[in-house]
């Protein structure tokens, strides 16, 4: 039996919740599992094996020492259960431990916990070579580090919609259909400002001398204070006929913004992986991306999409000119959705799983 803890499996649909549910996926082909996460609902009904604990942290931590007993292989789906996961090292020290790491969490500063538990862990699972090798900048030995990329299923984001959902949507969103249109998704938050959003919509102004029907589209939640923030640079960059909020929309919606886009862009900082870079190219949607973080595993060091300096916004006006003008030789549609698959698709990340745990 394996034991895989997290904070989140359910409650979000995030990368890292994503990650979390692809994983325990991809370990019930080889191990009976039993997973366990903080903030999820007490009466989900995920899987049979499935227990959330609705933040009670004291539940948590005698539920999830117990099961430690039991197994040999306790896989800690975050570096913030350092304080619960320490005690199970102390408590059970010849267990064999796994830590997941995606990238930002090594970003703020390190708790003595979070330290600690670094150091006993007998690997590191990071979805990145970027965050591989922040790692190890803190010290953790590059042979106790594995690379597990993120994955997309098969059918998780078709090529294809079903009409009704299409033509519900263009009822919409009447005013774009004639657009070029650039695609954002990304929760705004005054607290993560390094998605790369701001930098586009300062590059709108080039752009639109070369493409004057192009259009923004931001997707995902927003803090009020990062969206006055955006609202404030768009009119200080005269372009507010050229970006669109939608503010949270449904998985189906957001399918459909995925294959109806041109382009999806997103020229962060300090992204783990970015899971959305590789939906939007499952989805057949060309991708810009920056080429300082976890982006550049995503797009496969740029075989997948274009990467481009992400604090230039010169090269990002460049970038979406020039996909604009050779639309018709980038890279999309079934094409670019196969590759993807091939790289980043379930199967090849479950045969990766089966030799990391094995």
């Amino acid at each position: 039996m394996v034991i895989f803890s997290s904070l989140n499996t359910l409650s979000g649909n995030g990368g890292i919740e994503k990650f979390n549910r692809s994983l325990i996926s991809a370990l019930d082909k080889r191990f009976i599992v039993r997973s366990l996460a903080l903030h999820d609902a007490s009466f989900s009904e995920y899987r049979e094996n499935h227990k959330g604990y609705s933040g009670s942290i004291i539940h948590f931590a005698i539920s999830f020492l117990w099961q430690c007993i039991r197994t040999d292989k306790i896989i800690l789906g975050h570096l913030n259960l350092a304080p619960v996961a320490l005690l199970s090292t102390i408590f059970f020290p010849k267990k064999k431990y796994f830590l997941v790491i995606h990238g930002l969490e090594l970003w703020l500063p390190l708790s003595f916990f979070k330290k600690q538990l670094l150091k006993r862990v007998d690997k590191c699972i990071t979805v990145s070579s970027f965050s591989s090798q922040r790692l190890q900048r803190i010290g953790i030995p590059r042979e106790k580090i594995q690379i597990l990329h993120n994955t997309v299923g098969v059918n998780d984001y078709p090529v294809v919609q079903s009409q009704s959902n299409l033509e519900q949507w263009k009822s919409h969103y009447t005013s774009i259909k004639n657009s070029f249109i650039m695609l954002t998704t990304a929760r705004m938050s005054s607290n993560e400002g390094y998605k790369g959003y701001d930098r586009v919509i300062k590059s709108l102004p080039i752009i639109l001398k070369k493409i004057p029907n192009i259009h923004y589209v931001l997707v995902g939640k927003y803090d009020e204070q990062e969206k006055q923030r955006l609202d404030n640079l768009i009119n200080q960059y005269q372009v507010q006929n050229h970006v669109t909020f939608t503010g949270f929309v449904s998985e189906d919606e957001l399918r459909i913004w995925m294959t109806q886009s041109n382009l999806f862009i997103m020229p962060s900082t300090m992204e783990g992986f970015g899971i959305v870079y590789i939906e939007a190219m499952a989805s057949g949607t060309p991708v810009i991306a920056g080429n300082k973080d976890g982006s550049v595993d995503a797009l496969a060091g740029g075989e997948l999409g274009m990467l481009v300096d992400p604090e230039s916004v010169d090269e990002i006006a460049n970038a979406v000119i020039h996909i604009h003008n050779n639309y018709e030789h980038v890279l999309k549609g079934e094409a670019l959705r196969a590759a993807v698959i091939r790289k980043f698709g379930f199967e090849v990340f479950s045969k990766k799983v089966e030799e990391i745990f094995s």
